[in-house]
Protein backbone atom coordinates (compact mmCIF):
# COMPACT_ATOMS: atom_id res chain seq x y z
CA UNK A 1 0.00 0.00 0.00
CA UNK A 2 1.06 3.54 -0.68
CA UNK A 3 1.33 6.23 1.56
CA UNK A 4 0.32 10.30 0.98
CA UNK A 5 3.72 10.75 2.29
CA UNK A 6 5.58 8.43 -0.69
CA UNK A 7 6.24 5.54 1.53
CA UNK A 8 4.86 2.14 1.28
CA UNK A 9 4.59 -0.99 2.71
CA UNK A 10 7.33 -3.84 2.13
CA UNK A 11 6.41 -7.27 1.73
CA UNK A 12 8.73 -9.99 2.68
CA UNK A 13 8.54 -13.91 1.40
CA UNK A 14 10.25 -16.56 2.14
CA UNK A 15 10.66 -20.23 2.00
CA UNK A 16 7.93 -21.14 4.07
CA UNK A 17 5.47 -19.69 1.46
CA UNK A 18 3.43 -21.99 -0.31
CA UNK A 19 1.05 -21.94 -3.26
CA UNK A 20 -2.06 -23.78 -4.98
CA UNK A 21 -4.26 -23.55 -8.20
CA UNK A 22 -6.39 -20.53 -8.51
CA UNK A 23 -10.25 -20.84 -8.19
CA UNK A 24 -9.92 -18.33 -11.43
CA UNK A 25 -8.91 -20.71 -14.75
CA UNK A 26 -8.70 -18.05 -16.74
CA UNK A 27 -8.99 -14.08 -16.61
CA UNK A 28 -8.84 -11.86 -19.69
CA UNK A 29 -9.07 -8.16 -18.34
CA UNK A 30 -11.39 -7.48 -21.37
CA UNK A 31 -14.46 -9.18 -20.10
CA UNK A 32 -13.56 -13.25 -19.88
CA UNK A 33 -12.84 -14.94 -16.21
CA UNK A 34 -13.72 -18.49 -15.54
CA UNK A 35 -14.38 -19.18 -11.94
CA UNK A 36 -15.00 -22.28 -10.24
CA UNK A 37 -16.39 -21.51 -6.80
CA UNK A 38 -15.63 -25.29 -5.53
CA UNK A 39 -12.41 -24.37 -5.97
CA UNK A 40 -12.15 -21.03 -3.82
CA UNK A 41 -10.17 -22.25 -0.16
CA UNK A 42 -12.75 -20.72 1.89
CA UNK A 43 -11.33 -19.06 4.82
CA UNK A 44 -7.40 -19.23 3.33
CA UNK A 45 -7.14 -15.59 4.81
CA UNK A 46 -8.20 -16.56 8.61
CA UNK A 47 -5.59 -17.64 11.47
CA UNK A 48 -5.84 -21.16 11.36
CA UNK A 49 -6.34 -22.47 7.99
CA UNK A 50 -5.26 -25.55 7.23
CA UNK A 51 -3.09 -25.56 4.04
CA UNK A 52 -1.47 -29.19 4.02
CA UNK A 53 -2.13 -30.04 0.15
CA UNK A 54 -0.07 -26.60 -0.77
CA UNK A 55 2.85 -26.59 -2.70
CA UNK A 56 5.82 -25.02 -1.39
CA UNK A 57 6.30 -21.58 -3.52
CA UNK A 58 9.21 -21.56 -5.98
CA UNK A 59 12.06 -19.05 -5.55
CA UNK A 60 13.83 -17.08 -7.88
CA UNK A 61 17.41 -15.44 -8.01
CA UNK A 62 16.88 -12.24 -7.23
CA UNK A 63 19.72 -11.42 -9.50
CA UNK A 64 18.08 -12.38 -12.09
CA UNK A 65 15.14 -11.24 -11.72
CA UNK A 66 13.55 -7.99 -9.44
CA UNK A 67 10.32 -7.83 -8.25
CA UNK A 68 9.16 -4.15 -8.13
CA UNK A 69 5.70 -2.11 -7.40
CA UNK A 70 4.10 -0.15 -9.87
CA UNK A 71 1.87 2.65 -8.69
CA UNK A 72 -1.39 2.87 -10.72
CA UNK A 73 -4.90 5.07 -10.69
CA UNK A 74 -7.46 3.09 -8.87
CA UNK A 75 -10.92 1.93 -10.15
CA UNK A 76 -13.78 3.18 -7.91
CA UNK A 77 -16.63 0.51 -8.24
CA UNK A 78 -18.58 1.57 -5.33
CA UNK A 79 -21.64 2.85 -7.37
CA UNK A 80 -24.03 0.56 -7.17
CA UNK A 81 -26.99 0.42 -9.60
CA UNK A 82 -29.35 -2.23 -10.18
CA UNK A 83 -30.41 -3.41 -13.26
CA UNK A 84 -33.48 -1.43 -14.44
CA UNK A 85 -35.47 -3.92 -16.37
CA UNK A 86 -35.16 -7.61 -17.36
CA UNK A 87 -36.44 -10.29 -19.72
CA UNK A 88 -36.41 -14.13 -19.24
CA UNK A 89 -35.87 -14.71 -22.99
CA UNK A 90 -35.59 -18.43 -22.86
CA UNK A 91 -35.89 -20.81 -20.46
CA UNK A 92 -32.23 -20.79 -18.29
CA UNK A 93 -31.67 -17.28 -20.10
CA UNK A 94 -32.57 -14.30 -18.41
CA UNK A 95 -31.06 -10.50 -19.76
CA UNK A 96 -30.92 -7.58 -17.86
CA UNK A 97 -31.31 -3.97 -18.65
CA UNK A 98 -28.62 -1.65 -16.98
CA UNK A 99 -30.14 1.46 -18.39
CA UNK A 100 -27.17 2.99 -19.80
CA UNK A 101 -23.99 1.47 -21.11
CA UNK A 102 -21.05 2.00 -18.72
CA UNK A 103 -18.01 0.17 -17.87
CA UNK A 104 -18.88 -2.71 -15.33
CA UNK A 105 -17.55 -5.19 -13.13
CA UNK A 106 -21.13 -6.63 -12.82
CA UNK A 107 -21.87 -8.12 -9.30
CA UNK A 108 -24.27 -11.39 -9.42
CA UNK A 109 -26.03 -12.82 -6.56
CA UNK A 110 -27.46 -16.40 -7.93
CA UNK A 111 -28.51 -19.31 -5.47
CA UNK A 112 -28.02 -23.12 -6.54
CA UNK A 113 -26.92 -26.26 -6.83
CA UNK A 114 -22.79 -27.25 -6.67
CA UNK A 115 -21.95 -27.45 -9.90
CA UNK A 116 -24.46 -25.42 -11.78
CA UNK A 117 -22.25 -23.06 -14.41
CA UNK A 118 -23.41 -19.72 -14.84
CA UNK A 119 -22.46 -17.88 -18.21
CA UNK A 120 -22.34 -13.90 -18.11
CA UNK A 121 -22.18 -12.04 -21.64
CA UNK A 122 -22.15 -8.32 -21.95
CA UNK A 123 -23.69 -6.20 -25.07
CA UNK A 124 -24.24 -2.90 -25.82
CA UNK A 125 -26.95 -3.85 -28.22
CA UNK A 126 -29.75 -6.60 -28.03
CA UNK A 127 -31.31 -8.96 -31.03
CA UNK A 128 -35.33 -8.74 -31.42
CA UNK A 129 -35.45 -11.32 -28.95
CA UNK A 130 -33.96 -9.38 -26.14
CA UNK A 131 -30.49 -11.89 -25.95
CA UNK A 132 -26.87 -9.49 -26.31
CA UNK A 133 -25.74 -9.06 -29.15
CA UNK A 134 -22.22 -9.88 -28.74
CA UNK A 135 -20.28 -9.79 -30.44
CA UNK A 136 -21.98 -6.00 -31.34
CA UNK A 137 -21.08 -5.53 -34.93
CA UNK A 138 -18.79 -2.78 -34.16
CA UNK A 139 -16.59 -4.99 -32.47
CA UNK A 140 -15.66 -7.90 -35.19
CA UNK A 141 -12.78 -8.81 -33.32
CA UNK A 142 -15.04 -9.97 -30.71
CA UNK A 143 -15.82 -13.35 -33.38
CA UNK A 144 -14.47 -16.04 -30.82
CA UNK A 145 -16.98 -14.84 -28.18
CA UNK A 146 -16.44 -12.96 -24.90
CA UNK A 147 -18.12 -14.11 -21.79
CA UNK A 148 -17.40 -15.31 -17.95
CA UNK A 149 -18.47 -18.13 -16.20
CA UNK A 150 -18.40 -19.21 -12.96
CA UNK A 151 -19.59 -22.84 -10.87
CA UNK A 152 -21.68 -22.58 -7.72
CA UNK A 153 -20.31 -23.88 -4.73
CA UNK A 154 -23.60 -24.51 -3.30
CA UNK A 155 -22.29 -22.80 0.49
CA UNK A 156 -26.19 -23.37 1.48
CA UNK A 157 -27.62 -19.64 0.73
CA UNK A 158 -27.25 -17.39 -2.01
CA UNK A 159 -23.62 -17.16 -3.66
CA UNK A 160 -21.81 -13.38 -5.24
CA UNK A 161 -19.48 -13.54 -8.01
CA UNK A 162 -17.57 -10.47 -9.32
CA UNK A 163 -15.21 -10.70 -11.49
CA UNK A 164 -11.55 -10.45 -9.95
CA UNK A 165 -9.56 -9.85 -13.04
CA UNK A 166 -11.59 -8.11 -16.03
CA UNK A 167 -14.01 -5.50 -16.85
CA UNK A 168 -15.61 -4.76 -19.73
CA UNK A 169 -18.25 -2.00 -20.97
CA UNK A 170 -22.17 -3.18 -21.59
CA UNK A 171 -25.83 -1.87 -21.18
CA UNK A 172 -27.19 -5.55 -21.35
CA UNK A 173 -26.61 -8.50 -19.38
CA UNK A 174 -27.40 -11.73 -20.47
CA UNK A 175 -27.02 -14.81 -17.59
CA UNK A 176 -27.47 -18.29 -19.24
CA UNK A 177 -27.88 -21.34 -17.35
CA UNK A 178 -30.18 -19.46 -14.69
CA UNK A 179 -33.87 -18.87 -13.76
CA UNK A 180 -36.27 -16.00 -12.07
CA UNK A 181 -38.71 -18.60 -10.61
CA UNK A 182 -37.51 -18.75 -6.67
CA UNK A 183 -39.36 -22.21 -6.78
CA UNK A 184 -37.18 -23.94 -9.56
CA UNK A 185 -35.32 -26.86 -8.72
CA UNK A 186 -33.18 -26.88 -11.73
CA UNK A 187 -31.23 -23.77 -12.48
CA UNK A 188 -29.82 -21.53 -9.87
CA UNK A 189 -32.22 -18.73 -9.12
CA UNK A 190 -30.99 -14.96 -9.92
CA UNK A 191 -31.18 -12.84 -6.35
CA UNK A 192 -29.87 -9.67 -8.20
CA UNK A 193 -27.73 -8.41 -10.44
CA UNK A 194 -25.67 -4.97 -10.07
CA UNK A 195 -23.09 -2.20 -12.03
Amino acid sequence: MFYEDGSHDVLCTGPDWTVRASATALANIHASEDHDRRLYPVGWDAPGFGAEDWQPAKSFDRTSRQASISESTTCDSSRDSAADKYKETSAGTVCFDMGQNCSTMVKIVVEGRAGSVVIVRYGESVREDGTTLMPDPLFKEFKTGVYSRFILADTGGPETWQPDFCFTAARYIQLDGVTLDAASNDLPVVHSVVN
